[in-house]
């Protein structure tokens, strides 16, 4: 299995910056990250339930990225409640030209 179809993350990082099923080890640390509280990532509570995952490939399926779930966390959480990153970037831009006219 190509190391891109998945990530695995012992520490919260973005892991959903490659839109790709996240694992969360959750015997390498006892936090609790956002993916976990929104049930979008594997948990894994041992290296042999890791093993057992990664042998399965689990994540290889697709699934994984287009679940309603997975869906509404990339739009409410990483794009801000925008549809996708370019309304997101359009957005942000708007913000920071009415940012430069008051200055002005």
């Amino acid at each position: 299995m190509k190391s891109d179809n998945f990530i695995i993350m012992p520490k919260a990082f973005v892991g959903f910056d490659a839109l790709v099923p996240v694992v969360m080890p959750q015997y390498l640390h006892r936090n609790t990250t956002i993916y976990e509280e929104n049930d979008v990532c594997i948990t894994v509570q041992s290296y042999k339930e890791l093993s057992n995952v990664l042998d399965k490939k689990i994540l290889s399926n697709d699934s994984c990225k287009r679940s309603t779930k997975v869906q509404k966390f990339v739009k409410e959480i990483l794009y801000g409640g925008y549809n996708n990153f370019n309304e997101l970037m359009d957005a942000y831009c708007k913000i920071i030209m009415i940012d430069k006219e008051t200055d002005l």
